[in-house]
């Protein structure tokens, strides 16, 4: 073989190389692009409080202890009455006299979220504040902002419309301090002691909903020993959450009730499951807990 059809083969061999390599530098940005794709589901939610709607349905998926609180809309704009859908007792009333059912509008939130059901709390800041922001956008409803301590995650109101639909500063009613006596109580009377003394610092009335996320058994009370001495009421009930089951994270909704003749907060605990190791369905459920008398919708 001849000096120069040696040269000349390693010369077309190495040109061949080096487009195999070009392909297959091609072919994984591809594929690496793909995967990053395939590692977020979009998904979108309608409510009356997507926020709300948007923290239940990420505490479902993703198992964390995420907390939720209205802001407390006065605007019309944000508001809707649903007196005629919801009431069955209008036949009771003159006819336009029945207390009124006030609930926020309708709006639609849309979201990418990690389509593994395992995430790291860096993740779930990171998807909150994309709620956060996609809300702020909306230019309705209330702002929000995100306290997160350790793996806990709070979202508290900011701002809301007043009547002239002017944005206002609001804070959460869980700022205050509270204080209470040291004492044994059931799992009932703990919580609603603490938003007896909600109700007493901020002179809003906070009611609790449905028991104390269903541990409580009126017929076996079962005493906790529990007091507050001048501290904020989220950590407080954060506290008092922890004491009643060590082994079940709980956490809390707390929904503003802008009805006539109420205007008045109602908290709800709920269980948060067990975070999985399953991916998320790229079927998202077309339903999810409703959070408002106009119900919730959520949708791929």
């Amino acid at each position: 073989m001849t000096n120069t059809n040696f040269c000349a083969k390693i010369s077309y061999h190495s040109s061949r190389l080096a487009l195999l390599l070009v392909i297959a530098a091609n072919l994984h940005t591809d594929v690496t692009a793909a995967q990053t794709e395939q590692k977020t589901v979009k998904w979108s939610v309608t409510d009356g409080r997507p926020v709300a709607a948007a923290v239940e349905e990420l505490v479902s998926r993703y198992g964390y202890v995420i907390t939720y609180e209205d802001p407390r809309h006065v605007y019309q704009g944000d508001l809707e009455d649903v007196t005629a859908k919801v009431r069955k007792d209008l036949d009771k009333y003159p006819p336009g006299k029945a207390p009124k059912v006030i609930v926020p509008s309708t709006a639609t939130l849309t979201l990418n979220v990690p389509s593994s059901s395992t995430i790291t709390t860096q993740d779930m800041a990171s998807v909150l504040q994309q709620v956060m922001q996609a809300q702020s956008n909306s230019g309705r409803g209330g702002r929000f902002r995100v306290e997160q301590v350790a793996d806990v995650f709070h979202v508290l109101p900011t701002e809301a419309r007043d009547q002239n639909g002017n944005w206002t500063a609001q804070t959460s009613i869980l700022d205050v301090p509270i204080s209470l006596p040291m004492e044994d109580r059931s799992a009932d009377a703990m919580i609603n002691a603490i938003c007896n003394a909600v109700s007493a610092a901020t002179h809003f009335q906070v009611g609790l909903t449905f028991g104390v996320g269903g541990i409580s058994d009126p017929s076996r009370p079962r005493p906790y020993r529990f007091g507050a001495d001048n501290e904020q009421a989220r950590e407080v009930l954060m506290r008092a959450l922890n004491l009643l089951n060590t082994s079940q994270k709980r956490t809390w909704v707390l929904f503003y009730d802008a009805s006539e003749n109420l205007h008045m907060y109602f908290l709800t605990i709920q269980s948060v499951p067990n975070r999985s190791s399953s991916p998320v369905a790229s079927e998202v459920p077309k339903t999810s807990t409703g959070s408002s008398a106009s119900g919730t919708r959520v949708s791929p």
